[in-house]
């Protein structure tokens, strides 16, 4: 321990590591540089479509990760939610992918609202709906701290 920090307080020291989390981003399981966020209400399937079409450029490169939040408490349950998304896939032809891998990660961890923000700490970009306003959606894709893309 420094000489500074044996002469602070504990609750100087306490307030110090609170900080310092705050500007941790929360650990994703994906290596890629690019990230985006996205929180699409998944029972509805033009949702689903419009995110993975401002995210259609990722599709293919290693180096990018279209991340997914689910929350199990409110989506569906998680294997409706891959063929939701499997499903817009497969028919879209923008979307086939016999030359393209698309690498998707569902972000399922159970976050406290107060560290929605951390989520978008290392994305690149969160995709909002313009038709999601009010929404927990919405204020998921708000309290990113990262460009946000609304379509």
């Amino acid at each position: 321990m420094s000489s500074l920090q044996s002469k602070m307080p504990n609750e100087s020291r306490r307030h110090l590591a609170e900080m310092a989390k705050s500007y941790e981003p929360w650990p994703l399981g994906t290596n890629a540089m690019v990230r985006i966020l996205a929180w699409p209400d998944y029972t509805k399937a033009e949702q689903v479509r419009r995110v993975l079409q401002a995210s259609s450029r990722l599709f293919g490169h290693d180096d990018a990760c279209l991340c997914l939040r689910y929350d199990a408490s409110i989506d569906p349950p998680i294997s409706q939610v891959t063929e939701i998304i499997n499903s817009q896939l497969q028919m879209r032809p923008e979307f086939r992918l016999e030359s393209k891998d698309i690498n998707i990660l569902i972000i399922d961890d159970d976050i406290p609202r107060d560290d929605w923000y951390r989520v978008g700490l290392t994305a690149f970009c969160a995709v909002g709906l313009n038709d999601e306003n009010e929404t927990i959606r919405a204020e998921f894709i708000r309290k990113q701290r990262c460009e946000k893309l609304f379509v």
